[in-house]
Order: structure tokens, then sequence, then C-alpha cells
């Protein structure tokens, strides 16, 4: 059987676990086999997404990705290894915080980042989470062919090479920042 993609509409959204609590050896074969997305998978689908960015030049060593996400991972687990995956892949992680997926994405538009990462399941159960894209400049979500070549990268990928790889990329909060620009965003009655 050929995966073509693992994505669903909007991002990639599935029940939750810990590595720890599944019997897959990497997060791609846990993926498939049980159908649970784990704070591995978290950190792999990022860095593979960012190193698509630095290879199609997209993107450049130390360029902004903007991570937020909604209050699902009480315990950060999910959250920190999705920042992982982009300091190891070479960008700087502006993390927002909890914010709503539309702030998220203004913040991304508002400082010229290279992408924004969501880490939400949106209206799905709470014992599910994901990720969503939005796509450098225009802000858009990831195309169809897209998915289809982050699939491939997350399918061919040596989850053992990241375990060890070091963080590079910077780490920024500006949750502060990011939650001002939106309610002023809002409260402009020409928008």
């Amino acid at each position: 059987m050929t995966i073509e993609r693992i994505q669903g509409t909007d991002g990639i959204r599935g029940i939750v676990r810990l590595a720890e609590d599944c019997t897959g050896s990497d997060p791609i074969s846990v993926f498939l086999h049980e159908a649970v997305l784990t704070e591995e998978f978290f950190e792999l689908y990022t860095y593979a997404y960012c190193q698509e960015l630095l290879e199609a030049d997209f993107a450049s060593a130390n360029d902004l990705a903007v991570i937020g996400w909604d209050p699902r991972d009480m315990s950060g687990s999910f959250n920190h290894s999705a920042i992982r995956g982009i300091r190891k892949a070479g960008l700087t992680a502006v993390v927002v915080d909890i914010l709503p997926t539309p702030a998220i994405s203004l913040y991304q538009l508002h400082v010229g980042a290279a992408c924004a990462f969501v880490l939400t399941a949106s209206h799905n159960p709470a014992d599910q989470n994901g990720i969503k894209i939005f796509i450098g400049h225009s802000n858009l979500k990831l195309f169809p062919e897209d998915d289809k070549r982050l699939t491939q990268r997350c399918l061919s990928f040596n989850f053992e090479n990241l375990r060890s790889a070091p963080l590079i990329g910077e780490l920024r909060n500006n949750h502060a920042a990011a939650r001002k620009l939106f309610i002023e965003f809002m409260a402009d009655p020409q928008n």
C-alpha cells in the first residue's frame, strides 16, 4: 500500500499519546499502525516542514517560524516537542502560546515569518490534537501537493537522527506582542 498523504482537510489531527505509552519504535510507525500522534511525531512534523522550506529556499537559517496552540496539551509535551523540531531545523521558534488560530496566523503575517504552526484539533474531542501549517507571506494553508511532499519526507525520515540533533535555532516568546496585535486588530472598526 502506497501512502500519498497523511493529512486531512486542514493539517493533521488525531488521538495523542506519549511515545512511551505506544508500541511502535518511531513516530511514523506509531501513527500508521496505531493511528496515534505522539510528541515525537510533532517534533518530526515541524522539523520536516522547516527542512522543506530551507531546501526550497523559502526560508534561511534563523528565519522565524511562529508557533501557538490551544489549551489541550496540559503537560506541554507536544507543544515543546513541536518547538524542538523547529529549532533543530535551524529556524527561530517564535512562541505565542495559547491564542486563537486567527491571532497566530495574523502574527505570522505581521512579523514576516516563513511559516506558522498552530497546534490544535479544533472541534475534535479533547483526547485529540493536531498541527495546522500556514505558508510564508501568503498565510495560506498547504495545498494537496504540499501535503504529499511533506508526507513523503516524514515517511522516509529516520527519527533516530532527529533524536540526537542539536537545537540550533533560537527561541523567543512573543505572546504579549501577538495578543496585543490581535486585540487591536479586532477592536479596529475598519476590520
